[in-house]
């Protein structure tokens, strides 16, 4: 039986943005009562709620979204559970082992701070973030990109990770991801398809597993 499981946080008024970045609204432009017809004005930053990072967020010369072929939005990927590296704060490479001959479009990396979407401490709190060694051993693994539960590869007012992730591979990383723990361990078909927009630098996606 094939079973969709939605990785998506849905986007509303309350939607949380990254620190600096546009904030989000959702509001009605016409209803049906008044209008004879519904529109909302959603205004968002290309970063908001899930979304995709393209190399061109931090990279001068980094690839841009438009760039990417519509293919590379999917793949067979897995969930990794790193909560148990919390108090550690960092996530080590050898989580890979289990996984480092497969081959994976996508590595998904549940670090458990989805819980706190919505709370003040989801941008600024502790972060559980991947290792250099990590991010090095997931490129020599050739991935379309990876993602996390989480606002980023970074902790809060840092791009190193970031950084280095689209050097090392010119892939994507998709963000802010939910309900990863219910499929820790297996292996699907993932989907994070972005908005076709002009802006080079990313985009709320819808992002979903194929079961």
């Amino acid at each position: 039986m094939t079973t969709w499981i939605d990785l998506t946080h849905a986007i509303d008024s309350q939607t949380p943005a990254y620190p600096g970045d546009p904030l989000i609204s959702l509001e009605p432009a016409a209803t049906v009562d008044h209008e004879g017809f519904s529109v909302h004005k959603i205004m968002l930053g290309t970063h908001a709620g899930t979304h995709v990072d393209a190399p061109a967020h931090l990279l001068e010369d980094g690839k841009p979204l438009g760039a990417f072929a519509l293919e590379d939005f999917s793949g067979r990927a897995t969930v990794i559970d790193c909560r148990k590296f919390l108090l550690q704060g960092e996530i080590p490479a050898e989580i890979l082992s289990p996984v480092a001959e497969e081959n994976l479009d996508w590595v998904l990396l549940c670090t458990g701070a989805a819980q706190h979407w919505k709370e003040n401490a989801y941008f600024s709190g502790s972060a559980l973030v991947p290792s250099g060694a990590l991010l090095e051993r997931m490129a020599q693994m050739k991935l379309k990109g990876f993602g996390l539960d989480a606002a980023g590869p970074d902790r809060f007012g840092e791009d190193v990770r970031h950084k280095r992730w689209f050097a090392l591979t010119h892939a994507l990383i998709v963000e802010n991801l939910v309900n990863l723990e219910v499929l820790v361990g297996r292996r699907f078909q993932f989907f994070a398809v972005p908005l076709k927009t002009a802006a080079a630098d990313g985009a709320p996606v819808r992002a979903f597993a194929l079961l």
